[in-house]
């Protein structure tokens, strides 16, 4: 849902100040909200951005910890084409305060 806001303030806000972003088209680990928001910044650049859930699998480890993991689909329109990208994931989540935040997120490109 936050992907589909259109802002990527509103998706770094899901994120703990700590978390690691292994984001699915960038080379390196983002570890900061500032890297996290140049990421997303620049992602929502894309054309018809769309992310496309389908599989996932919630586990809940305890009060405060849960592990979703799954497969989702990015689509987007580059040079005039829609590219989509398969991409695999894993969002580690712990609740602070009372609200879910992200502390881990893993994704990457389904292997062809």
């Amino acid at each position: 849902h936050a992907l589909s806001s259109g802002k990527a303030e509103t998706i770094v806000k899901l994120y703990d100040e700590d978390a690691i972003l292994l984001a699915t088209l960038a080379a390196k680990p983002l570890k900061t909200q500032e890297e996290r928001l140049a990421y997303f910044t620049g992602l929502m650049r894309k054309p018809k951005l769309k992310a496309t859930l389908n599989e996932e699998y919630i586990r809940r480890l305890d009060e405060d910890d849960a592990v979703v993991s799954g497969i989702y689909t990015f689509g987007f329109e580059e040079s005039g084409k829609t590219v989509e990208v398969p991409a695999r994931y894993t969002f580690v989540f712990e609740k602070e305060n009372g609200r879910w935040m992200i502390v881990e997120h893993h994704s990457s490109k389904v292997p062809d």
